[in-house]
């Protein structure tokens, strides 16, 4: 029997698709008296990691519509907008409305690429690459900040397991 290879950009896809289902599941486990406790005054909110998480999402999805991140400075000033607007004062409601949205949004960009991109140098803040390179991070990104949600919930002492794997979408 012959097996099927995926490509590239549908694994990333994929995993995109399952890495955030898997964040919007835990984060769906915080309360909502929790959405603003962080464990230090330096330390990100759930609520600013989850803004933090839309954003760049949108910036990925800037990056594989064909537009640059730019390196630095452009980057630098690309990640000052980031962290100042995860800042900005939202509900829980409104700032999960802005991850599905911002979730839509690249992986409509990621259902449109072609196999013919993935040579393609793209500049990112990480320097000049093939996307074929940088297609795994966005679900890299969110999976990482999923564990930071885990980490927040230990803090508060809510010991439950919150993992969710499968391949729905988070719509």
């Amino acid at each position: 029997m012959k097996t099927i290879e995926k490509s590239a950009i549908q694994k990333a896809r994929e995993d995109l698709i399952k890495m955030s289902g898997l964040f919007t599941h835990k984060v769906s486990f915080v309360p909502d008296d929790r959405m603003e406790w962080s464990p230090a005054e330096s330390a990100k909110c759930t609520r600013e990691i989850v803004a933090h998480c839309a954003l760049v999402n949108y910036s990925f999805a800037s990056v594989f519509s064909g537009k640059s991140m730019g390196g630095a400075p452009e980057a630098d000033k690309q990640f000052e907008w980031i962290f100042a607007n995860q800042k900005v004062n939202r509900t829980g409601g409104e700032v999960m409305a802005l991850f599905d949205d911002s979730y839509r949004t690249l992986k409509t960009v990621m259902e449109k690429m072609t196999e013919s991109r993935l040579d393609e140098q793209v500049e990112t803040p990480f320097g000049t690459m093939p996307v074929r390179d940088f297609i795994d991070s966005p679900a890299l990104h969110v999976f990482s900040h999923a564990a930071q949600i885990d980490y927040l919930q230990t803090c508060w002492n809510d010991q439950e397991f919150y993992f969710k794997f499968g391949s729905e979408d988070n719509e």
